[in-house]
């Protein structure tokens, strides 16, 4: 449980536990084990479902405020709400003084990407979305929910402590070779037909292995974490140097004398936003 500073006044006490008991429900929905087994079942819980467990769980009176991908109205500022749900969007440029609660669930999703900046991505939305709450006179509360509550992206995230992250973080990064110590350089292959698309990136990595620059570190190739997307079949190589020029020049003249099916497109990106 996070706190932002500010100053607590009694007339906000009663609409705050009001708000806490609806945020420590969902939470505990998010949380729950299924049918009384003891195992976690994946029940898919998205904001439209947490709006109807709000609704339905004696609150039907309440005014409740969906946000997610098919809702394009922002709320207005002087529109009296007692739950706003959404999607992480709901962390971005939302002002609103009244609010004292903030609820994360399901915070270890962004953790579970395999991409080494999950990590950095999970501290940022945790301290932008614990900015939403106690910004008015009354003080705000952050609630997250999480199976991994020891996880330092989240520790640091409820200490404030960016410096701290970010040191721990680069020692890492410096010590798997990752940027922004080193460049990473992202080929991915897709296409209609799973095997040809598969076959055009080993054939790039068996090439590539010929004369690869001295220092560059290859993966193997493997599917996409996305690893089908618009009818089409997905797969990625990584690779990973200090000498980009040199890097990016053997990649030229690789791909260029490679011939490779003609419905498969090959794209390679250096330093990628994104590895998904």
């Amino acid at each position: 449980r996070f706190q932002r500073d500010g100053l607590a006044q009694a007339g906000g006490r009663a609409a705050a536990d009001g708000h806490r008991a609806i945020g420590a429900e969902l939470l505990r929905h998010g949380a729950r084990f299924a049918c009384g087994l003891d195992r976690h079942v994946h029940h898919g819980l998205g904001e439209h479902a947490r709006g109807a467990i709000s609704q339905h769980r004696g609150h039907a009176s309440r005014a409740v405020c969906l946000l997610g991908c098919g809702q394009h109205q922002r709320p207005r500022r002087a529109q009296k709400l007692d739950l706003l749900i959404g999607t992480q969007m709901i962390a971005k440029g939302l002002d609103f003084p009244n609010v004292t609660l903030v609820g994360v669930l399901n915070a270890d999703i962004a953790l579970n990407l395999p991409d080494f900046r999950a990590a950095e991505r999970t501290f940022q939305l945790l301290v932008q979305v614990a900015g939403r709450a106690g910004r008015g006179e009354i003080m705000g509360e952050v609630m997250v929910q999480t199976y991994a509550p020891h996880t330092p992206a989240v520790q640091f995230a409820r200490h404030n402590d960016f410096e701290g992250f970010a040191q721990q973080e680069l020692e890492h990064r410096q010590a798997f070779r990752y940027p922004p110590f080193t460049h990473v350089v992202l080929i991915s292959a897709r296409g209609k037909h799973q095997a040809r698309a598969e076959f055009a990136l080993q054939t790039l990595h068996r090439r590539l292995g010929e004369g690869l620059p001295e220092g560059t570190v290859m993966g193997e190739p493997a599917p996409s974490s996305l690893a089908k997307a618009h009818g089409q079949f997905r797969f990625q190589l990584l690779l990973r140097s200090d000498k980009i020029r040199v890097l990016t020049s053997h990649l030229h003249k690789v791909i260029r004398s490679t011939s490779l099916p003609e419905d498969v497109i090959v794209v390679w990106d250096v330093d990628p936003v994104s590895l998904m």
